[in-house]
């Protein structure tokens, strides 16, 4: 099962919990005030690593590639100074 973040809007504390897929937009009880349905799910990101040629690196790397899968290395997606 996965691990989902949450912010409760009623007091802004943020936790997490491992829910199924069928219960992550269930309302739930936020564990610093109790609100009930006050919690909304927040969006996460994750890093895989692969191992394949006996060199641990981020599984979006190619060897000798031009880094693609989501790495802009300077390109388009502004988070290096691109347009």
């Amino acid at each position: 099962m996965p691990v989902y973040a949450y912010k409760c809007s009623h007091c802004n504390s943020s936790f997490e919990r491992l829910r199924g897929i069928s219960q992550i937009d269930t309302e739930m009880e936020c564990p610093e005030c109790g609100a009930q349905g006050k919690a909304k799910r927040l969006i996460s990101a994750f890093t895989a690593f692969s191992k394949s040629d006996g060199i641990t690196r981020p599984a979006n790397l190619q060897v000798g590639g031009n880094n693609g899968g989501g790495c802009c290395k300077g390109g388009g997606c502004g988070c290096h100074g691109g347009i």
